[in-house]
């Protein structure tokens, strides 16, 4: 990383934190899921979507690079359902891996 003491503890602590919130992302995505099961709705798809951009963006930036990836499936996926390519269906397994690596990270 760097030669900066200061910077790589401000740099763990914010590793830190982002790992500490990851318990609300598995709840959060475990819920979206929940409601796909029974529903297949735009609106959820988006809302999984929109959970998945959040986590592509900052995964990688503290070290979960697995997380990250596994976000920018779903992410992918979520789109091609959005516009039709693909049937809501279609987000079930990328979502799947997602919550298994957010649970070995935690």
């Amino acid at each position: 990383m760097t030669d900066d003491p200061e910077f790589e503890a401000h740099l763990a602590s914010l590793r830190e934190r982002f790992q500490d919130g990851l318990p609300a992302y598995r709840d959060r995505l475990a819920a979206l899921r929940n409601t796909l099961a029974t529903q297949t709705g735009d609106d959820t798809v988006r809302q999984l979507r929109k959970v998945a951009h959040e986590l592509v963006g900052s995964a990688s930036m503290f070290g979960f690079e697995e997380i990250g990836e596994q976000a920018a499936l779903l992410e992918e996926a979520a789109d091609r359902v959005l516009d039709r390519s693909d049937p809501a269906t279609a987000v079930f397994t990328p979502l799947r891996q997602l919550l298994r690596e957010i649970e070995l990270n935690l």
